[in-house]
Parts: structure tokens; sequence; C-alpha cells
């Protein structure tokens, strides 16, 4: 067996808001957090100060403390306690990772369409052919559902058989590149108008279905260096086409997410924000997801790219009450630590 790869946003030059608290006391984070919904309303601050600042796997401690402290399910208290995007979105926290993760891809099934087909490209294009075997496992021990299947039933878009083939393991997972390939794959993309890329073809489905996130990158980056010797890039050349909207917007992740990882994820919150209303999904899903991984880089990144902005901002701006305050505090997270709280 050749070596694996891992998915590209995977930078270990890149640094999450959230990092474990030092010190960590669970059975007083269990208690602080009862104490908050218990009586007559609850005190969402303190929630908000305790979750945003433990790590993924300190919450799941603390969940394992408040069922043996007072016999109850933590997730299911902060539920009955909260409602809307903010319940969502400490519903997120709580999580494992890759239960978040085949949660969303299950909200996705459901909700179909052109939504449907482009959130199922952002979650799983990016994501190495490993981890997305993990998480068809994760969704089918939490939905009893095969994840290939539902995406079958629901999926009615062109780009569905290339993230059915994905979903089953036909991405290779070599990091070797085939050059020569690459290079004719490349001169396909500079050669041939934009319009001749959209699916149905053959020769596209199969790359942006099989080939190794290695190879792509390795296509996109020499097509988009043609482009750039006549001024010009791989995605302007394909923004400024007659392509369909959608297949737009599917060439953009499928590009974006190999080729420019935290680029693809400044954007997408910069869009799931811009204009008249706001993506609360992929918003949560992002902030929550990269929270550990690479937002305080996608936060810098903003700023640079967006510098009339920042994430913060724009988060303050698009969003109200509890729900702001859990993502600011989220993204900011990085910015003081909070004490945790210690048992007596």
């Amino acid at each position: 067996m050749g070596q694996n790869e891992s998915a590209p946003a995977e930078n270990t030059s890149d640094q999450g808001t959230v990092k474990p608290a030092v010190p960590f006391d669970k059975d007083a984070d269990a208690t602080a957090l009862y104490e908050a919904m218990a009586g007559f309303g609850t005190d969402e601050d303190a929630i908000n100060a305790i979750l945003t600042k433990r790590s993924n796997n300190q919450r799941q401690e603390i969940k394992e403390a408040f069922k043996t402290k007072y016999t109850q399910d933590l997730v299911d208290s902060l539920k009955d306690e909260l409602s809307g995007d903010y319940r969502k979105t400490v519903k997120a926290l709580m999580d494992e990772p890759a239960v978040m993760i085949a949660r969303c891809l299950n909200n996705l099934c459901q909700c179909g369409g052109d939504k449907m087909e482009i959130g199922l490209l952002e979650i799983i294009y990016p994501l190495s052919a490993t981890d997305v075997l993990g998480i068809a496992a994760i969704y089918k021990e939490t939905f009893s559902t095969v994840l290939h299947e539902d995406v079958s039933k629901s999926d009615t878009g062109p780009f569905k058989d290339v993230i059915l083939n994905i979903l089953v393991g036909e991405r290779s997972s070599s990091i070797r590149v085939d050059t020569a390939a690459a290079n004719d794959d490349a001169d396909f993309f500079f050669k041939t108008k934009p319009e001749d890329w959209q699916l149905p073809n053959e020769r596209v489905e199969t790359l942006f279905g099989r080939a190794s996130i290695s190879q792509l990158r390795q296509t996109f980056t020499q097509a988009d260096a043609q482009f750039q010797a006549n001024n010009l890039s791989l995605e302007k050349v394909m923004q400024d086409s007659k392509m369909d909207e959608t297949q737009k917007a599917a060439f953009t992740v499928i590009f974006k997410s190999m080729c420019q990882p935290l680029g693809f994820y400044v954007d997408s919150l910069y869009w799931a924000m811009k204009g008249l209303g706001t993506d609360d999904d992929k918003l949560i899903r992002i902030v929550v997801g990269r929270s550990e991984i690479d937002l305080a880089s996608i936060k810098k990144m903003f700023k640079e790219k967006y510098p009339t902005t920042t994430l913060a901002a724009m988060v303050e701006d698009d969003t109200s009450g509890d729900y702001k305050n859990v993502l600011i505090g989220i993204i900011n997270a990085d910015a003081a630590p909070t004490p945790a709280p210690t048992t007596t």
C-alpha cells in the first residue's frame, strides 16, 4: 500500500482559537453548568464562558462528570434550556467533531436542492479519504442509515456521482502525483472553455471523484499557473464565464478547498454573512468545526482579505443575543484566558 494523505487544511502552522483549559476541573465545570441552568432563568454567559474556553475533549469529560453527579444528560439539559441558533451552536460544541459533521450531512440530506449539493461538497471535498470513511461510519452509528444511500436518494444535481464516489471510497488516498496526468488535465482546463468543463462531463467527473487530493492540488496549481502567465487566474476565468451559477459555486468549492484551504473557509464565512440573510448552519459549522484547528489563522486571513472588517465584526453585525455571544466567544477564545472554576 502507498502512503496516505491528509486533508490539505490540516497545516501544522495553522492555529485554532480554542485550546484546552489549564488548569481544568471537570467536576467544577459540571457544577457551574448545573447552577447556570437551575431555578428560574438560565445564565447563558456562564454557559458560554465554560463551553467556549474548553477543548472538545474536555467538554466530553464535563458531559460524563455531569451525568455522574446529577444523573442527567448535559446535552439534553442544555437543549431544554436553550433555543434557536444558540441551541444549535451549543449542541455543535458538545458533539464530538465527527458527530457534528455527520449531523450537518444528515440535515443537508433532508433539505435537498442546490443548497444540499453545494453544502455536501463544502463538507466532504476537503476531507481525506480516511476521514470520509470515518465520518460515514459515525453517520451510520448515529442515524442507523447509510450516508451514501441517503445522499443518493436526496441529491439530483450534476455533482451527485462525484460526491457518491468520494463517499464510497473511490477517491485515491495516494500522496504520489502522476505528473504527466496532472499536466494533461491542467492543459484541458487551460485550453477548454469553462462552459465545457461543466458536468455531466466524464473526464471532469472522473478527476473530481477519483483523483487524490495531491493529484487535484497539482492539477489545479498547474492550470492556474498557465492562466497567471496570461494575467488571468483559473478562478477568474471561471467566474467570468457563462457557466451555470450552481456549477460555478461547485467548481469554486472544489478548486479553493484543494489549493487555498484557509482562503476557502475565509470566503465561505464571508459569503455566509454578506448581503441579505445569514447562512447560520454554515456559520456554525465552520466556526465550531475549525475552532481547534485553524480558526485563528482563518481570522487573521479574513482581516487581510477583507481589510474593512473582521470576522468578529461581521458576526456582531449579522447575529444577535446569546447566539452572537457564543460565536464571538469561540472566535475570540484566544484573546484572553478565562480562569477555570475549581472545586472547594
